[in-house]
């Protein structure tokens, strides 16, 4: 029986390759989307009513 590590180290670029486009990305469930998404190899696209948030986010990534 082997150790699982779980979280975004335990299945690292499962999304390469997918395109994303998350909405309410600048800021609570939408921006942790974002990075996980982002964190796991997806081209990420985020949007948000709130265009400074977004840029945030985007530099985040």
């Amino acid at each position: 029986m082997g150790v699982r590590i779980h979280g975004i180290g335990g299945h690292m670029q499962r999304l390469e390759g997918l395109i994303a486009l998350v909405t309410g990305a600048g800021n609570g469930i939408g921006r942790g989307i974002a990075r996980r998404f982002a964190g796991e190899g997806a081209i990420v696209f985020v949007a948000d009513v709130d265009g400074a948030a977004a840029e945030a986010v985007a530099q985040e990534l």
